[in-house]
Parts: C-alpha cells; sequence; structure tokens
C-alpha cells in the first residue's frame, strides 16, 4: 500500500486582501454621503498625543501640579486606538441638541451627554474660572517651568536688532 506523503504535507494558503473602507455602509443618507465626501472626506485627522504626568513630575516640571488642581490629569492621559475614517464619519454626521452632541457611525447612534464626557474624559460641568487667575499661581513660575531649563543663562543676541539691545 502505497502512502501519499505528499498530501499530508500540503497547506492550503489563501490569500488575503484588506478592504478598503466603505462610505456607502457608513452613511445610509445620500446628502449626508455627499456631505461628507465635500467636506470630511479629504482633511487629515490628528492622532490625539497623551502626557506622561510622573515623567515631568520626576524633571522638575511645576504643570502636573495645575493639570490636577484643573482636574484634566485625567484628559492628558488618555491613550487608545484612533480609527481616522470613523473619526470623520462621526464629525460628517454630527449635531448638538439642548447640550447634547448626536452622531451616527455605521448605522449606530452615539449620544454624548455631559454625564458620558465625564466618565470618559473627566470634563465636569461648571469648571473653574481660570480665566481670572489660579489662586496662588504664578504665571512666570509656570511658563518658566514649561522651559527645558528655566535657570539656565540664555543668549539674547539672536534678539538684537542692529545697535539696538534687548531691554530698548
Amino acid at each position: 500500500m502505497a502512502s501519499s506523503s505528499s498530501s499530508h504535507n500540503r497547506v492550503k494558503r489563501v490569500a488575503t486582501k484588506q478592504r478598503d473602507p466603505d462610505i456607502d455602509g457608513w452613511i445610509n443618507d445620500p446628502e449626508a454621503r455627499d456631505n461628507f465626501g465635500h467636506s470630511f472626506c479629504n482633511p487629515k485627522i490628528i492622532n490625539h498625543k497623551y502626557v506622561e504626568l510622573p515623567f515631568f513630575k520626576t524633571h522638575g516640571f511645576a504643570f502636573p501640579a495645575f493639570l490636577s488642581f484643573q482636574s484634566l490629569k485625567h484628559f492628558v492621559q488618555l491613550k487608545g486606538t484612533v480609527y481616522p475614517d470613523l473619526v470623520r464619519v462621526f464629525y460628517a454626521n454630527l449635531g448638538c441638541e439642548e447640550d447634547i452632541l448626536t452622531s451616527c457611525v455605521k448605522g449606530v447612534n452615539i449620544v454624548l451627554t455631559t454625564n458620558i464626557w465625564a466618565s470618559i474624559a473627566g470634563f465636569w460641568p461648571g469648571g473653574l474660572p481660570t480665566h481670572r487667575g489660579l489662586p496662588g499661581a504664578n504665571r512666570l513660575d509656570i511658563y518658566q517651568s514649561c522651559l527645558r531649563d528655566p535657570i539656565a543663562q540664555r543668549d539674547y543676541n539672536i534678539f538684537k536688532a542692529g545697535v539696538m539691545k534687548k531691554d530698548e
């Protein structure tokens, strides 16, 4: 009896092809689809950035304490995967009714209330009146803490304009 060992060694290989996003399945309304094509299709979606606050604390920066005071600590540390095509569709369908944001992406209705914003991003209604300044905050200290080395001597020669000096 002849065994066909070659038949056991054969492996089926299936070619995989990545499908491009299909806007027809994401937006049902033809008018909204046209609006998307004209307004939202080409602009680049900028990926979100996040901050590693412990890094800045260990290097002596003062602004992490101010972010904590403003309840923004959670928001600036948000991480996650971003899908630019779905973000475009979200903004194309975005509507606002009585402080509630609504959108529809791939047939799923999305409703963003103030409570949802509070739970996801840590934004709380009301906030703090920061436009009047923070109690105990020195603007110059905040600015200098954002610089690379606030006590380093700087060369102001680049600011010279002819015979004028920096102080004039």
